[in-house]
């Protein structure tokens, strides 16, 4: 742990590793569709779907495909956009309302195309780590206002608070050579380092690259790697519970790299191996969204669905499986479960299902 300061030239070489890393990310779509054929050949494990397991409630046409999910309760589900970050749609769980508000900013605050929200309500939170920032408001307010300015360079994708004044974020730590966690206060301003949860495998940048989320009940986060069959559990102050495996056969990160001579950077030389592509969890339930066909399912059951499956944190156990149909051949691009409901965007459709195997009580 410790405070980090920066210097111009390490600031100019930040630049060029997150502007490389955003731009590979963007790419990473182009690589699953190019990657489809391997992904569905089987592999070596099976899945369960036990009947009755879920139940949709209703699908709601956004007129959108922009949209993400932020946040969550139990009873609603709250949108941001990609597009126009000043813009929050909140859904309840019977889509008997839904209101779109709308937020300002104060001035001299501009933001970057990398940035992400976070909602914990009532704060929402926005993320960049191009122009490195927090800001945050209120569903009473509708202002954006900055409360912090880190002198360093963070994913974006990869940041959420802990509570209303401390935020941990992922980044490139370049003595080390790979992603670290940090957390930063607005209040202190001290940046603390959590070097030890992100293990490299390959080049410690994209090997280490994976999903954060947080259950906002137990105030735990979970991270789910992209590239291998490895997710930990961590307590309210990042420190690692303990470290499970999916149900998958990959350990270590399939990916290739290659350094690009003329800005010293890195990059993808080959489409990557995606293992995980997603995960929520709530209380002792784990759902990780998996782009890897089973060896007992059909080609035609798995083109045709999003797989999810389900695990308990408490002994590391999977359980079932379930399948998303898509909706005008979409597959879910975001999801998140909160309580015994489960929110899903696929496309310009939100959908809301009941998991029966979950229970209320907490």
């Amino acid at each position: 742990m410790g405070v980090v300061f920066f210097n111009i030239m390490d600031k100019n070489t930040w630049k060029r590793i997150v502007f490389t890393f955003t731009i590979s990310c963007m790419v990473m779509a182009g690589f699953l569709f190019l990657s489809k054929r391997s992904l569905v050949s089987a592999n070596y494990f099976i899945r369960y779907f036990p009947a009755h397991l879920y139940s949709r409630s209703f699908t709601l046409n956004l007129n959108l495909n922009s949209f993400y999910i932020a946040g969550a309760t139990e009873t609603r589900a709250y949108l941001a956009n990609y597009t126009a970050p000043s813009k929050i749609l909140c859904v309840d769980q019977f889509a008997s309302d839904s209101t779109l508000y709308n937020f300002s900013f104060d001035n001299n605050i501009s933001l970057s195309q990398s940035y992400s929200t976070f909602i914990d309500s009532p704060f929402i939170y926005l993320f960049d780590g191009i122009f490195p920032q927090v800001l945050r408001a209120r569903f009473s307010n509708y202002t954006f206002s900055r409360i912090l300015v880190p002198d360093l360079y963070f994913s974006s994708s990869c940041a959420l608070a802990m509570d209303s004044n401390n935020f941990v974020m992922r980044r490139f730590d370049k003595q080390r050579g790979r992603n670290i966690f940090i957390c930063v206060s607005d209040t202190s301003k001290r940046i603390n380092l959590f070097p030890a949860v992100l293990q490299k495998q390959v080049d410690g940048l994209f090997c280490t690259d994976g999903s954060l989320s947080k259950d906002n009940f137990s105030k735990r986060f979970l991270y789910t790697y992209f590239y291998r069959n490895e997710y930990m559990l961590l307590d309210s102050n990042l420190k690692v519970i303990n470290r499970y495996h999916t149900i998958d056969t990959t350990s270590r990160a399939n990916i290739k790299i290659s350094q690009v001579s003329s800005d010293h950077s890195t990059t993808f030389s080959a489409p990557p191996g995606f293992i995980n592509l997603g995960s929520s969890f709530t209380g002792n339930w784990l759902v990780v969204q998996s782009p890897v066909k089973a060896k007992n399912e059909t080609t035609e059951m798995f083109t045709g669905n999003t797989v999810l499956d389900c695990y308990t944190l408490s002994d590391n156990k999977y359980h079932f499986s379930i399948h998303i149909p898509d909706i005008d051949h979409q597959k879910v691009n975001s999801f998140k479960i909160s309580g015994n409901k489960l929110y899903v965007i696929q496309g310009n459709y939100f959908t809301v299902y009941h998991l029966s195997f979950i229970s209320q009580d907490r």
